[in-house]
């Protein structure tokens, strides 16, 4: 089985979602986060347009779709709830 993590990088002062796929092992799964250059890196960092974007949960679907709650926050704005699904494709 896949251990699904999110949470959020911060790059200066913005902050994006993050979501990794890891292996039973704990190793980032490859096939996961595909670069336009078909080089798997394990992991997805989402930028919603805002300032902040955090995740704060993760789920799984039947299919296999990963869904992210958190949240995302302009800079000088009021913080908006968030929910992505994330699909193969």
């Amino acid at each position: 089985g896949h251990i699904v993590v999110a949470g959020y990088t911060q790059d200066g002062g913005d902050m994006n979602m993050v979501v990794a796929r890891l292996g039973a092992s704990g190793e980032f799964d490859q096939s996961f986060g595909m670069a336009d250059n078909a080089t798997g890196t394990g992991f997805v960092s989402i930028s919603l347009g805002e300032a902040r974007d955090k995740a704060s949960s993760v789920g799984i679907q039947g299919e296999g779709s990963i869904i992210v709650a958190g949240t995302a926050k302009a800079t000088k704005g009021n913080r908006k709830t968030t929910v992505l699904r994330l699909t193969a494709d």
